[in-house]
């Protein structure tokens, strides 16, 4: 069982990854900001539900899950990160992940699809997929 992280403003999607994951028994916390994320792992980090990974929208209301990740990435440790995007044009997101080794899926594609079923089963899983 993995402790996730969901940080998306679109409530429906957040909800839905939070439903798959939670489905294959995974603790998941949702913020809906890149502030409510950093409070969420910051209580992690002080004893609360420990997170494993961490699912962020690439645009975030309050900033980037670009940004997330760089402020994260400190205490990041043996945690994973994966970036997620509705914008299939954002070539500087793209050239971030690859440089970062990040996995970056794209809303409404058959492959974060799979992503999102694989979470129910085996998420580190998933992750190498």
């Amino acid at each position: 069982m993995a402790g996730i992280l969901v940080v998306d403003d679109n409530v429906e999607l957040r909800r839905g990854i939070g439903f798959m994951a939670r489905l294959g028994g995974h603790v998941v916390r949702e913020a809906g900001t890149i502030a409510e994320a950093m409070d969420r792992f910051a209580e992690s980090l002080q004893g609360g539900p420990r997170i494993d990974i961490v699912i962020s929208d690439v645009d975030v209301p309050d900033g980037l899950g670009t940004e997330l990740h760089d402020e994260l990435k400190p205490e990041l440790g043996d945690r994973a990160f994966v970036l997620i995007t509705g914008d299939l044009f954002e070539m500087h997101r793209q050239e971030y992940a690859r440089l970062h080794g990040l996995p970056l899926y794209f809303k409404g594609t058959d492959r974060i699809n799979l992503f999102l079923t694989s979470l129910r089963h085996n998420p580190i899983a998933a992750l190498a997929s």
